[in-house]
């Protein structure tokens, strides 16, 4: 339990460093910010994000305990690359769905909770994890009937 904690806690820091610069990103990329009402209460909003970062070593860890035989730089990367994509994916789908939201009620505003943005990138980061677990273990699969029809 530790070797998980240590690598947690080290991304989920990263997360919180980097928190401020999702949301500017984030904030950039939505066509009529002036209706999104703003708090002074960011530290749920960075925390939840600093989680989605901390998950990633955990992701990592659990697919390495029950794929032995894959390389532990392929499945780093793959890990990594995947995850990180279909989070972008889930957040990305967030923004536009908010920016619909905006075009389709132009009198209303919306309040920067309800935007769930660092939510949707944490399904997406863990949706990433289990398409990645499904796919190395398909490719291991697939690997070991060929070494076993070459024998």
């Amino acid at each position: 339990m530790k070797r998980y904690l240590i690598p947690f806690l080290l991304f989920s820091i990263i997360g919180h460093l980097t928190s401020y610069y999702f949301y500017e990103f984030s904030l950039n990329q939505i066509s009529d910010v002036e209706r999104v009402a703003f708090y002074n209460d960011w530290m749920p909003l960075n925390f939840i994000f600093s989680i989605s970062i901390g998950i990633l070593p955990i992701i990592y860890f659990l697919i390495r305990n029950q794929l032995t035989s894959v390389s532990k730089f392929k499945l780093g990367i793959t890990t990594l690359l995947l995850s990180l994509i279909m989070g972008t994916v889930f957040w990305q789908i967030r923004i536009y769905l908010i920016n619909q939201t905006l075009e389709l009620y132009p009198k209303e505003n919306i309040d920067f909770d309800d935007l769930y943005l660092e939510v949707s990138w944490l399904i997406g980061i863990v949706f990433g994890g289990i398409i990645n677990f499904g796919l190395l273990r398909f490719l291991n699969r697939n690997e070991n009937k060929t070494i076993a029809n070459n024998v």
